[in-house]
This record gives C-alpha cells, structure tokens and sequence, in this order.
C-alpha cells in the first residue's frame, strides 16, 4: 500500500503537527506501512499558492492531506478525488485558531473521503462544516512521547514549568502578566517551546520576561530543547501552566499528566477533557484566577502532591502513541488484521 502525505512549512520543527507525524510514521512503519512525507512549499499563503506535486502523485492509494496544507491543495483535490482515496488531517481548523481563510479548508473538508481529527472538540467543529460522522476518525494524541514517566527528582526550589510556542494563542502574554501577580520571586519560571513563529509577538513577551528579571523574578527560557532535556525539566517542576486561548487538542498539558505534574491553564474544553481534576483550570483571560491558582503551588511545594490520585486517574484516561497509530490504520482502512482499537479513539458514527 502506498501512502503519501503532504504537508508544508518544515517538518524538523519540534511542534504539536508535525512531532505528531513523526511519531506515528515511526510507529506504522515499525507495522510494515511506509509513509511518504511530501512538503510541497512553505507554510505561508503566498508560497503555497506556487506550491508544486509530484506528476505522479495520484499513483497513491492514498493520499493524506495536512490541514496546514490547505491552499496548496485547493486547486487540486477534486480531481485527486476522483483517482485515488483523500484523507484529511485535521489537528485543527486553521479558521477556528484565528485564521481567517477558511475556504481552501472547507474545499479539502468536502473532498477528502475520510477526515482524521485529533479530539472531541475538532470531531464537533469538523461535523459542523458539514462533514458526515461516517467519515470521521478521532486520533488522539499520545502522551508517552518522552518514555516512562522520570522519577520526579527531588530539588530543593523546584520549577513552574511552560512547554509552548510563543504565538498569542498560547498565552504566554498572560502567563507572565499573571506571574507578576503571584510574586514569587524565589520560584523558578522556566520556558520550553520555540519562541521565533511569531517574531513580533515574541518581542513582546521577552520585553515582560526582562523587566521581570530586572524585578528580580527568577524567569529563564530555554527554547526548542531535545526530549532528554525536556523530560528532566518535567521531573524537576513542581507543576505546569500553559493557558492557551485555543487548542485543537493539548498535547503538552498530556504530556504534563503523564509526567505526573498537575496542570494550571484556562479551562478551554479540549484542555479541560485531559485535565479532569489533576490541576485548576480557570476561565479563559482570568488573570487573576490564574495567578491565585499558581500562587498555591508556589507558596506550598507540597501542594501538588495532594493531586497524586488525580493525576493517576487523569493518566490512566490518556492514549498511547501505539493507540494512534491504530487509529491511523481504521482511516487508511488497511486490510490486514489489527489488534483490538480502545472505543474511545476511534469515532464511531454510532
């Protein structure tokens, strides 16, 4: 079976879509299913509208679809349609994440033959467009990324711990409005994430981070660090806080809970779904909730730990990357037999 997917922009960038991908090309290809990642221009607008294809790109069985892709495949999926089977990869709706093109992406919703979405809440947003449930595949993330959970490392200061792009949809804005709020000079704040997809907001963000150094609030940033560094980083925090305005599925406040750390963050329903009860989830822009919820863990380092079940629980509930991977095989509709896939990630039309 041949499988192609296209995509665009760089897929080395250690971000949600493409860490997903690589995850789980990795996992099908270990099964015997190779998938050839097609990036055909960059992820702008303007690159993607002189984006070319390979002339014999439809000789695939399948042909998989990034979201992100949208307007370079416009012109094109109906007559793929027509030759081949399309599969779209929906981690979020570009329209619904504050872009504001919206018609390449309702034309690929409408083509594809089957649509892979990433949780509960993109199952609701892609139904809404229209989208018949038959046609639909819900494909979790994983949590498991980094391995097993690290033993948690006993620091004498451990760390409020961030894992994010720097993009206004991730809050880091508030987060660091909120930190001054707390006034927890003495706790450690420490950013992960790549921090130059949106250079003008990113200045933004680092003008707030050094007045706060220069207020003497121990603030560092890290940027785009491998898994070993970000797996220790995990061990050694005290909780994690990411108050996203938006997410197609929340992928690092899971890998948060797997890591055995409550979360603090806004209560948007995709985040609340992982969360449960393992953390405080406030209203979205509620600065102050969000700095009171903070301020719990930094003036009381065992205060997390009251959690522990919770976040068992919470971790008991979350997929595994093989779970995905599964889930990927039911949209490629693979005619080999497959272990048994939990109810829960795959959508049943039922």
């Amino acid at each position: 079976m041949k499988v192609a997917m296209i995509t665009v922009g760089n897929p080395e960038r250690r971000t949600g879509g493409y860490l997903y991908h690589k995850q789980v090309y990795a996992i099908l290809a270990r099964m015997g299913l190779r998938i050839d990642e097609i990036v055909v221009s960059d992820a702008d607008e303007a690159a993607q509208l002189q984006a070319t294809f390979p002339a014999d790109i439809t000789a695939y069985d399948v042909i998989m679809v990034d979201m992100l892709a949208r307007i370079a495949v416009a012109p094109y999926v109906a007559q793929w349609q027509a030759q081949t089977t399309i599969v779209a990869m929906v981690h979020e709706l570009p329209s619904l994440a504050g872009v504001s093109v919206s018609t390449p992406e309702q034309i690929l919703l409408d083509a594809a033959h089957r649509c892979i979405v990433v949780s509960e809440a993109g199952v609701a947003a892609v139904v809404a467009r229209g989208v018949s449930a038959s046609r639909l595949v819900l494909a979790k993330p994983g949590c498991d990324r980094l391995g097993a959970p690290a033993l948690r490392r006993a620091v004498a200061n451990p760390a409020v711990l961030c894992v994010a792009q720097w993009i206004p949809r991730k809050g880091i804005d508030a987060l660091l409005r909120a930190w001054a709020m707390v006034g927890a000079r003495h706790v450690p704040l420490v950013f992960y994430g790549e921090v130059d997809a949106d250079p003008r907001y990113a200045a933004g963000c680092r003008h707030q981070v050094l007045e706060l150094q220069q207020a003497g609030y121990a603030i560092s940033v890290r940027g785009s660090v491998s898994n070993r560094a970000l797996r220790a980083g995990y061990a050694a925090a005290r909780v994690f806080v990411l108050p996203s305005r938006f997410e197609g599925y929340g992928m690092a406040h899971a890998e948060a809970i797997w890591a055995g750390i409550p979360v603090v963050g806004y209560a948007i329903p995709s985040v609340q779904r992982i969360v449960a009860a393992a953390g405080d989830l406030v209203p979205i822009d509620d600065e102050a909730a969000l700095a009171q919820a903070l301020a719990h863990y930094c003036n009381d380092a065992t205060h997390g730990r009251t959690l522990d079940d919770a976040i068992a629980h919470a971790r008991a509930a979350l997929p595994r990357w093989q779970d995905t991977a599964f889930a990927w095989l039911v949209a490629l509709d693979v005619s080999t037999h497959l272990p048994t896939i939990p109810a829960p990630y795959v959508y049943n039309a039922d």
